[in-house]
């Protein structure tokens, strides 16, 4: 006979258990959501994930649920005072003649955090215990393993489209839309099996995993991803050495070698010598942001999706309407860059505060996690997302509402004390 308190503690079990599977589905279609996207013809996926999410974290408010920590009110404080910056210089400046059509893309440019909070408001509905895992991490694992040997094969079997040469080598998409996909899959999947392995206690040598990431990210092509997994093993061989916390100052000891794996890209973009797309977009962002100081142009105007769908004047004003990337009715370029667009459309006040939320987030991990090989994990997951930012619209894309849903996975993660000596596959 099962009694009324049995059954409702049957009934939230299960609940429970539909939620663990429910994040791990999360997870794993947008880390294949830009290869899905490109085989069916469906671009909408991380924006329907997005909203969900974004429909939990309303959900959490109404319902006043305390399921955040302290430092996360002050980042959610951040977006939303990022956004009313931008909603205030879209309103005043209106350069698009459409001030909905700026603040739909003001909603863009905070889609990633959207992912986070949201995320957070969801996971934290039911304890994640290791046991529930096991799926994920063989989901994560296996295909990352079986995705590096088939990208060994391609050079010699040419069985997946080739993007050119880049490190010396041919490289590819395999089956996703743009080798930054691709790079970002190896990346991710490294970090996500990793951290769940060191939460639980799982001795697995992390090089089993950084091996298959090291042949998907060479064979991307992407000389950032590549900078972030040197990161990784520099931050990783020093683990050992480190007393106490890990702390943020360890990072400078890596930044050398990160510089010098994209060297070459930095100088092509930014040295002046060449005139590129991303070059002008960082140049003219500060011309702009002092113009329209302190509040930028508003959404919706420059370094961004947004700006070209319906050609921004700010191309024109600031002479960049004939730059390859740039010109009217082909500027796919204006979104190459994630800072010019911020400093560009919200000024100092919004990119000060996109700043400040970063160093919130660290030091959330500074003051949460105790664990030294849990908090380095978590720190270099949001460091790759800063170095992506400097050419990628990470902010805005799939990429960034994966890299912060798997943040917010960490946390829920790193906050949860239950399941410790479950033991993982």
């Amino acid at each position: 006979m099962i009694t009324a308190r049995g059954a409702g503690s049957h009934k939230m079990q299960n609940r429970g258990v539909r939620i663990v599977k429910a994040v791990n589905c999360l997870i794993l279609i947008l880390l294949w959501q830009s290869a899905l996207n490109h085989m069916i013809g469906f671009s909408y996926t991380d924006e329907i994930i997005t909203l969900f999410l974004g429909l939990q974290l309303v959900y959490a408010v109404i319902r006043k649920r305390k399921y955040y920590i302290p430092e996360e009110r002050y980042a959610f404080g951040c977006v939303l005072l990022f956004y009313f910056i931008g909603a205030v210089s879209t309103f005043t400046y209106n350069l698009q003649n459409d001030v909905l059509y700026g603040l739909a893309s003001g909603l863009f440019s905070v889609k990633a955090f959207t992912c986070y909070f949201g995320a957070r408001a969801y996971f934290s509905k039911k304890n994640i215990e290791s046991k529930h895992l096991n799926i994920l991490l063989m989901m994560v694992e296996y295909p990352l393993c079986i995705v590096a040997i088939l990208l060994l094969l391609n050079p010699v079997f040419h069985i997946f489209p080739e993007t050119g040469i880049k490190l010396g080598i041919m490289t590819t998409s395999f089956i996703f839309a743009h080798p930054t996909e691709l790079a970002c899959f190896g990346v991710c999947s490294l970090i996500l099996s990793v951290f769940i392995r060191s939460r639980f206690g799982y001795r697995r040598k992390y090089y089993r995993n950084l091996i298959p990431a090291i042949i998907v990210v060479v064979s991307a092509g992407r000389y950032k991803a590549l900078g972030a997994i040197v990161l990784f093993v520099i931050l990783k061989l020093l683990l050992p050495f480190m007393k106490g916390r890990f702390k943020l100052k360890y990072i400078a000891l890596a930044i050398p070698a990160v510089i010098a794996v994209g060297y070459r890209d930095l100088v092509f973009y930014f040295s002046g010598a060449n005139v590129t797309a991303r070059g002008a977009l960082y140049a003219n962002a500060v011309k702009i942001a002092r113009d329209f100081f302190p509040l930028g142009a508003g959404f919706g105007t420059y370094g961004t999706d947004f700006s070209q769908r319906r050609y921004s004047s700010l191309y024109y004003t600031y002479d960049m309407s004939h730059i390859w990337g740039l010109v009217p009715g082909d500027a796919s370029f204006a979104a190459d860059a994630m800072w010019p667009g911020v400093l560009g459309e919200t000024g100092v006040i919004g990119s000060l505060l996109v700043i400040a939320l970063f160093g919130v987030l660290f030091l959330l991990i500074k003051r949460q996690v105790s664990t030294k090989a849990l908090s380095m994990e978590m720190n270099f997951l949001l460091l790759y997302v800063l170095i992506e930012s400097v050419a990628d619209t990470i902010f805005m894309s799939s990429r960034g509402c994966l890299l912060f849903m798997v943040f917010a996975f960490m946390v829920t993660l790193a906050k949860n004390k239950e399941g410790i000596n479950c033991k993982l596959v």
